[in-house]
């Protein structure tokens, strides 16, 4: 498991990809990290998956997307709630 700062780190760097991709696109726009420079950004999603409480990994991760999508709640908030701590 990674520290809260790593976890904090990566969520910012989530929130900075999901409105970039707003800007360039017009919407939310998967892009594989495949496609692309763009597309290898996306790879913080994996490392946040990898990464979260074991609990949040049920259910197609929805839980933790909901979490992680959640901007009204800080970075460091919503970390903590990933890693459960």
């Amino acid at each position: 498991m990674i520290s809260v700062q790593d976890m904090t780190d990566l969520l910012y760097m989530n929130d900075a990809y999901d409105q970039i991709n707003r800007a360039l696109f017009g919407n939310d726009m998967f892009l594989g990290y495949k496609e692309g420079n763009f597309g290898m950004l996306s790879k913080v999603h994996d490392l946040i998956k990898r990464n979260c409480a074991t609990e949040l990994k049920k259910n197609d991760y929805k839980d933790l997307w909901k979490i992680a999508e959640d901007t009204s709640i800080s970075p460091e908030k919503r970390a903590k709630m990933l890693l459960l701590k």
